[in-house]
């Protein structure tokens, strides 16, 4: 068996244990960085009194 066999099969055994959990997961259970960028954008408008202009990087 070559090394690349070893590594294919190692990895496919890891999505096995993995794919039960991450197929039947919570809506929220994993990172989701939409919703991070949303989370900052809300963040920097509430701490600059909702000036948009402020916040420019968010809204381009």
């Amino acid at each position: 068996m070559t090394a690349d066999a070893v590594k294919d099969e190692h990895h496919d055994k890891a999505w096995e244990k993995a794919e039960r959990k991450f197929s039947h997961k919570t809506a929220s259970e994993y990172y989701d960085p939409c919703q991070d960028f949303a989370d900052r954008s809300l963040r920097c408008m509430k701490r600059n009194g909702f000036d948009r202009e402020m916040c420019g990087d968010y809204f381009q």
